[in-house]
C-alpha cells in the first residue's frame, strides 16, 4: 500500500539530533479555537469586516473638539514674548523663527527693549505689535525701528 503524504511528512520532519528533539519537545504547536462570533470567519477578523468604530480612544475626533483646540492655541501670540523674555534673562543671543520660516538672532538687550515697549502698549496695539514681530524678519525690523524711536 502506498504511503499517505502526511505519513511521509511526519517521517521526514522528525528531528534526528538530540538538540533538535529537545527543541521540538519544548515548542509544541497546538491548535486553539479563536473566539468567533456566530457566522464570523478568520477572514472577517483579518480584514476588519463588521467592526464598529471605537470612539473611546483619546485620539478619536469628537464633535466640538476643534473649538476647544483653537481656544487652547490662543496663547500662541505670547510665544514670541515668552521667547524674548527667555533671551533677556539668558544674557546671550538666541535664534527666533518667524512664521514665514526666516530666522534671526536676537541679543538680550534688544529682547529687553522689545518686551519693555510691548508691556506699555494697549491690548489692541500690543496684539498688532506681537503679530508684526512674529510675521517676518522685515516686519520684525520695522518693529525694532519703532522701539528705537520710542525709547530714545
Amino acid at each position: 500500500m502506498a504511503k499517505l503524504l502526511k505519513d511521509i511528512i511526519q517521517e521526514v520532519s522528525q528531528p534526528e539530533s538530540p538538540a533538535d528533539i529537545q527543541f521540538t519537545d519544548k515548542h509544541i504547536v497546538g491548535a486553539t479555537d479563536l473566539p468567533f462570533k456566530d457566522g464570523q470567519s478568520i477572514w472577517d477578523i483579518m480584514n476588519g469586516r463588521n467592526l464598529k468604530k471605537d470612539n473611546s480612544n483619546l485620539a478619536s475626533y469628537k464633535e466640538g473638539d476643534d473649538a476647544k483646540i483653537y481656544e487652547d492655541n490662543d496663547s500662541e501670540a505670547d510665544n514670541i514674548i515668552e521667547s524674548l523674555k527667555q533671551i533677556a534673562e539668558s544674557d546671550s543671543a538666541l535664534e527666533l523663527i518667524f512664521k514665514d520660516g526666516d530666522k534671526i538672532e536676537v541679543d538680550s538687550e534688544t529682547a529687553a527693549k522689545l518686551i519693555a515697549v510691548a508691556e506699555e502698549l494697549t491690548d489692541d496695539n500690543k496684539e498688532i505689535f506681537i503679530s508684526q514681530l512674529e510675521e517676518s524678519e522685515e516686519s520684525f525690523d520695522k518693529m525694532l525701528d519703532f522701539v528705537a524711536s520710542v525709547i530714545q
